[in-house]
């Protein structure tokens, strides 16, 4: 993954206030789609946001 993209996703996961969920509309748990993104879980994170079945 891009370091960027990497960069951006620590820093989600130290957000304070996430509102993402919030906005989501299918309520996906973005953070824990971030951890299995960063523990390289591509099939399972997809799962999880509800991208791969």
């Amino acid at each position: 993954m891009a370091l960027h993209v990497m960069d951006e996703a620590n820093q989600c996961l130290g957000c304070k206030k996430p509102r993402c969920q919030q906005g989501c509309p299918i309520q996906t748990n973005i953070p824990e789609v971030i951890r299995l993104l960063k523990a390289n879980k591509l099939d399972e994170a997809g799962r999880k946001a509800g991208i791969v079945r």
